[in-house]
């Protein structure tokens, strides 16, 4: 399936608009698996392709009332593509991501990087592209266990 990333969107889930509507509405999109809804903190959790099609998976959000905020947060879990002799500098890494207008509070996190980004498929774009600049690239979708035996 390709590279996958986990978003976190907080949204304002009132009227018909609820978190289970939201969670149904992602389920239904292409290149998205596993949503959930938190209903104490109002974020929507979702694994996607990436980089994905985030604009379209907004888009189908806000066809069905939901107020979606000016960033979201996307984690995406990374290997390094580099020769063995070559040193992946993070720093490097973490300021072309710094400079990018629609990325923000980008840090690393174990081997994921994590940040903020403006709702839109151009700032995953952004995020792979500069993961490439530096010798890294977002990891495969996890295998998803058998249904089988169930």
């Amino acid at each position: 399936m390709g590279a996958f990333a986990t978003l976190r969107i907080p949204l304002q889930a009132s009227g018909r608009a609820t978190g289970q509507l939201a969670a149904d509405t992602v389920y239904r999109s292409a290149g998205t698996w596993a949503p959930s809804w938190d209903a104490q903190s109002s974020v929507l959790s979702l694994q996607m392709q990436f980089p994905g099609n985030i604009t379209a998976m907004i888009g189908r959000l806000v066809s069905k009332g939901f107020a979606i905020p000016p960033q979201i947060e996307i984690s995406v879990p990374l290997r390094s593509i580099a020769a063995p002799d070559v040193v992946t500098d993070s720093v490097h890494f973490l300021q072309l991501l710094a400079a990018d207008p629609k990325i923000f509070d980008a840090r690393l996190e174990g081997d994921r990087v994590v940040a903020q980004i403006v709702p839109d498929t151009y700032a995953a774009h952004a995020i792979w592209d500069h993961c490439l600049e530096v010798g890294l690239m977002p990891q495969d979708v996890p295998t998803l266990p058998s249904l089988r035996g169930l």
